[in-house]
């Protein structure tokens, strides 16, 4: 007779949410036509008496057999992979945890850093953080969201998005320090005149701010386009950042720092966004978008040592 390790609470719980996810029929048994197409080759096995159907007790039977061979960690995988697979997140859900996510990532590097993430939050972090990077990215943040609403359903995982929503407010929006940089430095070379403002009627404006999104910079409720000052500038910048995400900020600023070289105007000043080519090559696992990379901590205390 096969060795055998009894199940935990967490893991003995799982395994029967699973088990009555797959019967469809609510008849306490798992015929080959219920189980996932992946585990049919494993049906016989499961099916200790023989009756061409499993019951719970065999389907925990089975996964006993399987942690005293593998290890309870390799089962936790297993369980974990069967949830989510059961469990997948509403479009308004996904919405929510993008809008969350942006919120948390304060520094604007597209990853929940353990310093940034939530306190309760924080223990369930290595068992997420699947690339072992001591970081959470969307994918990750979204495997965790999926367990929690496999586990405890739709209203709780809603409840605890809106939850976090309210605990990191607007101020998590706010430009980094290297965002505002590059975009002040945009700013200058895209600016005209004795005064220092973004004409909308100038050649280079035109150029530049081509969509409704980016032409929106310019004109208010509807308002006639006017020129806008630095200061202006920035405060639009942050909120394209409260809407979109801090990665539609660089995706932005390098477009523009494109069309600008297109125009054949100035470039801005190297420190600024230009410097992002060269750090990159400087330190190789910096990923460059455009002429603009996103920008992690250690991103920034190197632009501070250097500029």
């Amino acid at each position: 007779m096969a060795e055998k390790d009894e199940l935990d609470l967490h893991q003995t719980r799982a395994a029967k949410i699973i088990f009555q996810g797959w019967d469809k029929n609510g008849d306490g048994l798992i015929d080959a036509n219920e189980i996932p197409s992946e585990l049919v080759a494993l049906f016989a096995s499961m099916d200790t008496d023989n009756s061409f159907s499993i019951d719970c007790d065999e389907f925990i039977a089975y996964l006993e057999t399987f942690k005293a061979e593998e290890g309870s960690e390799a089962l936790d995988e297993i369980l974990t992979g069967l949830k989510h697979s059961m469990s997948s997140l509403t479009d308004g859900q996904r919405a929510m945890a993008r809008n969350v996510f942006d919120r948390i990532d304060r520094d604007g590097n597209n990853k929940i850093d353990p310093d940034e993430i939530p306190e309760e939050l924080l223990e369930c972090m290595p068992k997420f953080d699947r690339d072992q990077d001591f970081h959470w990215d969307l994918e990750e943040f979204e495997a965790y969201l999926r367990d929690y609403k496999f586990d405890q359903g739709d209203q709780a995982v809603e409840l605890m998005l809106n939850r976090l929503k309210r605990q990191f407010q607007k101020q998590h929006f706010e430009l980094s320090a290297a965002q505002r940089d590059a975009a002040t430095s945009l700013f200058e070379a895209l600016s005209t005149g004795s005064l220092g403002v973004l004409d909308p009627s100038s050649q280079v404006a035109k150029a530049c701010f081509v969509s409704a999104q980016e032409t929106s910079i310019f004109t208010r409720l509807g308002e006639e386009a006017r020129p806008v000052n630095r200061q202006q500038f920035l405060d639009w910048l942050q909120a394209q950042k409260e809407q979109h995400g801090s990665q539609a900020i660089w995706e932005m600023l390098a477009s523009w720092q494109t069309r600008l070289a297109e125009q054949g105007a100035d470039a801005p000043e190297p420190q600024a966004v230009g410097y992002f080519e060269s750090l990159a090559t400087a330190i190789p696992d910096i990923p460059v978008l455009g002429s603009v990379c996103s920008c992690n901590r250690a991103r920034e205390q190197a632009w501070c040592l250097v500029s």
